[in-house]
């Protein structure tokens, strides 16, 4: 709006939730094809990337540009800057934007660990462990068992898992 602030509607009861604002009028608005994200534009001239399921800024483009079109599969989006002579710059997204898991670990501590080729993903907490397969979109395995393992990959890509206090 001209007060700057980018509220989310919802279509079906009106209601509105402010995801933030901008320095100045908020004028440009554009949903990312999932419907996760919405990226704003602004008189200040930057775009802003908000993560509407958390209701939280995810990053700002400074660019000198308030406007954005994405792509169909949300990988690309091309930024029309303006001044002094208008271009356009096409953009990669190397991952689909910021990726949250939900499974739960158990407790306030917690390891994690990365396979030497990037794909999996393992991460202990109080009660339990996950490994994911970063590759696809699906969940993790999680195993229960032992108290605050600590983990390791090899460089085969073997997981090491090493409960608390025990060597093994």
């Amino acid at each position: 709006d001209h007060s700057g602030l980018v509220q989310l509607m919802d279509a079906q009861t009106g209601g509105t939730r402010l995801l933030g604002r901008h320095k100045s009028d908020a004028v440009v608005a554009e949903f990312s094809p999932d419907g996760s994200y919405l990226f704003s534009g602004g008189w200040d001239r930057e775009l802003i990337c908000w993560d509407v399921k958390a209701l939280r800024r995810a990053f700002t483009i400074a660019l000198d540009s308030m406007n954005i079109q994405l792509s169909s599969d949300g990988r690309q989006c091309a930024i029309i800057r303006g001044q002094p002579e208008a271009r356009v710059q096409l953009h990669t997204f190397d991952q689909p934007l910021p990726r949250e898991f939900a499974e739960d670990l158990g407790g306030p501590r917690g390891f994690a660990a990365f396979s030497a080729d990037s794909r999996w993903l393992a991460a202990s907490g109080d009660e339990r462990w996950v490994v994911w397969d970063l590759d696809r979109d699906g969940p993790g395995v999680a195993m229960k068992g032992f108290p605050e393992p600590r983990l390791s990959f090899a460089a085969s890509g073997e997981l090491f898992v090493n409960p608390r206090g025990d060597g093994s």
